[in-house]
């Protein structure tokens, strides 16, 4: 028992060494501030075959490897590329909400990612783009995303062991809408579909493939956006080329 928890410390040490060394250049793009690269859309790497289609605004799909399913007793769902997706930001690289830390809060949440770090435990990655969003409002939800930096990672849905309330609150602050939770204990935090989606919900566009079903749980509605829910919308374009 001992001996299998010692390994997975330090297999992971060593992944978050490399993740901590690797995030320090996310932080700009070609010498822009993040802030800049909101409107610089044709920020990205175009000697990179798989990447090269992808522009800001643009979404990866992906699963978890099975070895690391196994050797960290992780969840995922059944389904191709549906367990996690993370948003572009150009020049191979990714805002994402994730949690990947070992001890503390280290590296959990709202955070950059550079696109060699997913290739360490993911598969099946297809990226798609939201056909019906200008060039301006995949700006925007890249800013609503930006906003959220740093916010702590929020666990899925009913079902999880750790599941936490989630009413996939995108921030809505009109008493009218569905989505309107001003009393949900985890407003601030997010879940790598969740934010994503309320990214582009504040565009007025919904990439939800079901927006309307809500579910009772514990005498509450709450809404739920998967990882499926977005790359099966009808908003999102997915590119066959990218996928890996």
């Amino acid at each position: 028992m001992k001996s299998n928890l010692c390994k997975k410390g330090i297999v992971l040490g060593i992944i978050l060494l490399f993740m901590v060394v690797g995030i320090v250049p996310t932080m700009s793009c070609d010498g822009r501030s993040i802030t800049e690269v909101v409107n610089y859309e044709m920020c990205f790497n175009k000697n990179n075959d798989i990447l090269s289609n992808l522009r800001v605004g643009d979404i990866l799909f992906c699963d978890v490897k099975p070895i690391w399913l196994k050797l960290l007793d992780l969840h995922n769902n059944k389904g191709f590329s549906n367990d996690h997706c993370a948003f572009y930001i150009g020049k191979n690289r990714f805002i994402e909400a994730n949690d990947y830390s070992l001890f503390g809060n280290v590296l959990d949440g709202v955070q950059f990612t550079p696109m060699w770090f997913f290739r360490c435990w993911a598969t099946n990655i297809t990226c798609g783009t939201v056909t019906n969003a200008s060039r301006y409002q995949k700006d925007q939800a890249f800013q609503f995303i930006l906003d959220q930096y740093t916010e702590p990672y929020q666990y899925g849905w009913p079902g999880f062991d750790d599941y936490m309330s989630w009413h996939c609150n995108p921030s809505i602050d009109n008493p009218e809408s569905p989505y309107y939770y001003p009393d949900d204990p985890y407003l601030n935090c997010w879940f790598c579909s969740e934010i994503i989606w309320g990214g582009y919900l504040h565009q007025g566009i919904n990439i939800d493939a079901t927006p309307n079903p809500s579910q009772d749980v514990d005498g509450e509605y709450y809404y739920f956006v998967s990882v499926d829910d977005i790359r099966n919308s009808e908003n999102i374009t997915l590119y066959p080329s990218v996928k890996m």
